[in-house]
């Protein structure tokens, strides 16, 4: 995702998915990137599970 003080756009696999200018909607101060595997359990345990991230890019 692309978060400027003009809008934030989301490219998930070069593609542009979301965009919004909308100030109320953008963040109010500073982001970071969070990568998450939220698990999908079919029960009391959740199977084990592997996230794999091909590639983050971070600008400034």
């Amino acid at each position: 995702m692309n978060v400027t003080s003009r809008g934030a756009t989301q490219y998930p696999d070069g593609q542009k998915w979301f965009e919004s200018t909308d100030p109320d909607t953008l963040p109010r101060g500073p982001v970071h990137p969070v990568i998450r595997l939220d698990p999908f359990p079919q029960g009391d345990s959740p199977e084990p599970s592997v996230l794999q991230v091909g590639r983050m890019r971070i600008y400034e």
